[in-house]
């Protein structure tokens, strides 16, 4: 081979190279306003993502993720959650193992399956357990925190700099190879930490952390309430204006001797540390970063604190609500101390302005309550976590307007019908629910608790949910699609429709119920008489068919229970297992005199 030839031949490999990595730039995730409200773009469209996280370890060999990946795809979801843990990253200082990474792309890449990729760096649940053996054992140069009695606790303190270095130099490290790696752009999105914050403590009792403690309150903080005193409820402002609004001092002459204080502190402590770690890696490559935590009801209610949550086995089955009380005995309000809580993303945009959102892991019965409390113009809705229950994805992606809906341990629900079939029903909306979305035309709802029904309004119509109580889920969406017509999905619930012009009846003038077939709608049968109360009400019945791989034995019998108060309840069928339905619908009003 000549010398020419040769050298052509490296000039088009750095060529191949330079196209691939502009190609990849050009087409990598971002978030963009639509209709008022952020969306998540992957190649150049607005992306929602059905999604499921899979077990901390199943990324760590591919005996592991690769059925995994397969089962979610059969499983109708449309991207995944997989962790990257520091530990196998870099198990030598300086010395980095991208195996992991390069699995994950390659599985997302062969399964068309895009990823969030999850960096589970110095903490863990609050935990430093995914730091590497090396730093594990140096505690002095990687210090701890210190609890109330002086004793090192198992998380690395917010204020060890040799730590902070380290997982900014290994997340930079990461990062770089995704950029370099992920030429199809099958990475939507990386979660920097994991549910970081005290979870024993209401702030750090290290010298270091009191001396920091008792140093200037940051300008940065105190020109920013200074600016939006008058649009800023929280917490942290109401103690700084009960305090007398002062413009200098040490935390406590700033905000009062309170119990919110050291949770103040601690938030500017993480929000300082994780700025640092993911500046580097978007610096590398910059795509979307969150950072999620696990989130309280914004109303009062808490888990019991004697009691690890996870996810429940049944939708009808939730963690007991209990009144509010201080979590392990810390009195911190604002639990965990330290994370990016709903009331604390005001602080975490000003100290880790590289993190794009905040994101509530849901565990606790009182999902709307939290989704709603995440939900800001600033602040896009994405459910990394919560219990194995799909119900509350039609909340999160109709009434909040949300860009993700993922449950935990999502392998679990391989054989879970309903979780299957909800997700195969949201399969088909989704166009639709994406086109929607911020047009002020389309609302969710879910059954909380004892709740019998729920209204809400859509343009001159007043909608009225009846929660169907024989039956274990009651969830859906409205949305109008025209001056006259509705298209309604979900299950266990009836759905009327009245004017805001009290002197005028609506009714249902027809109602298919169907699906989506290549974006295409399909009629399965036309409902009138009494299975809709002559044009009253629409019953949410769900399907019962899940095609072959799904169906019922032969011998199966599921009787049918039927009920008085209303002819469309006759339809109604508590003993299936049942997917979400849907109905295309129009209405017409008349005069009631």
């Amino acid at each position: 081979m000549s010398r020419r030839t040769i050298v052509a031949c490296l000039l088009m490999t750095v060529f191949c190279g330079l196209f691939h990595m502009v190609q990849a730039q050009a087409q990598k995730t971002y978030l963009e306003e639509i209709n008022g409200v952020e969306r998540l773009i992957w190649r150049g469209e607005p992306f929602l993502m059905l999604s499921g996280e899979f077990h901390n370890s199943t990324s760590t060999t591919a005996e592991y993720l690769e059925p995994a990946m397969v089962a979610a795809k059969k499983q109708h979801l449309n991207s995944v959650i997989v962790t990257v843990e520091w530990d196998q990253l870099e198990p030598e200082p300086g010395k980095y193992d991208f195996t992991c990474v390069d699995r994950i792309i390659s599985l997302a890449e062969k399964n068309d399956l895009p990823v969030v990729i999850a960096w589970f760096g110095s903490w863990k649940n609050g935990v430093s357990s995914y730091i590497p053996g090396w730093m594990k054992r140096d505690t002095k140069k990687y210090f701890r925190a210190v609890d109330r009695k002086g004793e090192a606790t198992d998380y690395i303190s917010t204020f060890c700099t040799a730590a902070m270095e380290a997982d900014s130099r290994a997340f930079s490290a990461l990062m770089r190879h995704i950029g370099e790696r992920d030429r199809n752009n099958y990475v939507l999105f990386v979660q920097v930490e994991n549910e970081t914050g005290l979870w024993q403590e209401d702030i750090d009792y290290r010298p270091q952390a009191r001396r920091a403690y008792e140093s200037a309150v940051p300008e940065e903080l105190i020109s920013f309430l200074r600016s939006n005193e008058t649009i800023l409820p929280s917490p942290m402002m109401d103690c700084w204006v009960e305090n007398g609004r002062k413009m200098k001092g040490d935390w406590e002459e700033v905000f009062g001797d309170n119990m919110y204080t050291p949770a103040f502190f601690m938030q500017w402590a993480y929000a300082s540390y994780v700025q640092k770690v993911a500046s580097a890696g978007k610096k590398q490559y910059d795509i979307p970063m969150y950072m999620n935590t696990v989130a309280m009801p914004p109303k009062g209610l808490m888990f019991n604190p004697g009691v690890v949550q996870g996810p429940s086995k049944h939708d009808d089955e939730a963690p007991s609500e209990v009144p509010a009380a201080p979590l392990f005995g810390t009195g911190n309000p604002l639990f965990p101390s330290g994370a990016p809580v709903f009331q604390a993303i005001d602080m975490y945009h000003v100290f880790c302005p590289s993190v794009d959102f905040f994101s509530p892991d849901i565990y606790v019965p009182a999902f709307k309550d939290v989704a709603d409390a995440y939900t800001r113009k600033d602040n896009p809705l994405f459910v990394p976590e919560t219990g194995r229950s799909a119900s509350a994805a039609y909340y999160t992606l109709a009434q909040c307007n949300g860009i993700g809906f993922s449950a935990f341990a999502i392998e679990d629900a391989y054989l879970d019908r309903d979780y299957i079939g909800t997700y195969e029903t949201l399969e088909e909306l989704l166009p639709i629910i994406s086109e929607y979305q911020g047009t002020g035309l389309m609302k969710g709802f879910l059954r909380e608790g004892t709740e019998t029904g729920t209204s809400f309004e859509i343009d001159d119509y007043i909608i009225d949910v009846r929660y169907v109580t024989e039956e274990k889920r009651s969830f859906g969406l409205v949305i109008k699609t025209g001056p006259e017509d509705f298209l309604l999905s979900g299950i266990g619930a009836m759905i009327s429709i009245r004017s805001k012009n009290e002197k005028v009846n609506v009714r249902y003038e027809f109602v298919q119920e169907g699906r989506y077939e290549d974006e295409e709608w399909a009629m399965e049968v036309l409902l009138n008489g009494d299975q809709t109360s002559h044009g009253q009400e629409v019953y949410l019945r769900g399907r019962v068919d899940f095609g072959d791989e799904f169906s019922p034995e032969p011998e199966e019998v599921y009787p049918h229970h039927n009920f008085a108060s209303s002819e469309a309840r006759q339809d109604i069928v508590t003993a299936r297992q049942k997917s979400p339905s849907i109905y295309k619908t129009r209405v017409y009003s008349y005069n009631k005199n």
